[in-house]
C-alpha cells in the first residue's frame, strides 16, 4: 500500500528518488542542445553586425538589400539547424529509456540505460527531428520569401505549411516518443500510434505541448540578450 498507486504519486516518486540523475540527464540534454543554441547565437550576432553597418547608410535600396541578405541567412540557418535538431534527438532517445525504467520502477543504471535507450530509439527520434526541422526549415523559407516578394498567396502557404508542422506534426512526434520507448514497432507503426493518441486528446496534447515549450517562444522576441537567456 506504500508504493505508487497513481501516475501522478509514479511521478513525484520518481523525482524524490532520482532527482539527482534527472538533474544529470538535464545536463547532458542541454549539452546535446549547445549546436542549436550556437545557431541561434550566429543569426542574432549576423543580424546586428549586419544592421550596425546598414545605420551608416539608410536608403530605401540599401533596406532591401539588407532584407533580402538577412532572409537568406536565416533560411541557411534552419537548414543547417537539422543536424543540429537529429543530434538532440539521438540524446532525447537515451532519455525516454531512463523514463521508462524509472516509471516502470525497474533497477537502473544511468549510463548503460542511456546508452541503451540511444542504440535501440536513435533511428525512429532522429528521423522525427529530422521531418519536423525540415518542415520547419522549408517554412521559414517560404516565410521569408513572401516577406521579399510581397506575394499574399505566398504568405498564406507558408503560414498553412508552419501551421501544420507545429499544430500537427510536433504533437504527433511528441506523442510518438513514449511508444518508441515501449514497443518495439516500426516507425509507420509508432507514427499511427503517436496520431491517435494525439486525436484522443488535441486541445490538451497541444495545451501540455505549449506550457512545456513556453520557454522557447521567448526567442520570437527580436532581441539577442532575451535569445542567449
Amino acid at each position: 500500500n506504500m508504493m505508487p498507486q497513481t501516475r501522478k504519486e509514479i511521478f513525484f516518486d520518481v523525482v524524490k528518488l532520482h532527482w539527482f540523475d534527472l538533474f544529470i540527464l538535464a545536463l547532458v540534454l542541454l549539452v546535446s542542445f549547445l549546436p542549436v543554441l550556437m545557431m541561434t547565437v550566429i543569426n542574432d550576432t549576423y543580424d546586428i553586425q549586419y544592421m550596425a553597418e546598414l545605420a551608416e547608410n539608410a536608403s530605401s535600396e540599401a533596406l532591401q538589400t539588407a532584407q533580402a541578405s538577412i532572409i537568406s541567412f536565416r533560411n541557411i540557418i534552419a537548414f543547417l539547424s537539422i543536424p543540429c535538431y537529429m543530434l538532440f534527438a539521438v540524446a532525447v532517445s537515451g532519455a525516454m529509456r531512463l523514463m521508462r525504467q524509472y516509471a516502470w520502477e525497474e533497477v537502473t543504471f544511468f549510463w548503460r540505460d542511456l546508452w541503451t535507450g540511444i542504440k535501440q530509439n536513435w533511428k525512429q527520434t532522429v528521423s522525427i527531428a529530422f521531418v519536423l526541422g525540415l518542415q520547419n526549415a522549408v517554412g521559414q523559407y517560404l516565410s521569408g520569401m513572401s516577406s521579399l516578394t510581397q506575394d499574399p498567396a505566398m504568405k498564406i502557404a507558408s503560414g498553412i505549411f508552419l501551421g501544420i508542422t507545429w499544430i500537427l506534426c510536433f504533437p504527433i512526434g511528441a506523442c510518438m516518443l513514449a511508444p518508441i520507448s515501449i514497443y518495439s514497432n516500426n516507425f509507420r507503426q509508432n507514427l499511427k500510434v503517436g496520431f491517435v493518441l494525439f486525436a484522443r486528446n488535441p486541445f490538451k496534447t497541444l495545451l501540455v505541448l505549449l506550457g512545456m515549450t513556453c520557454l522557447f517562444w521567448a526567442g520570437l522576441y527580436p532581441n539577442f540578450l532575451v535569445h542567449l537567456i
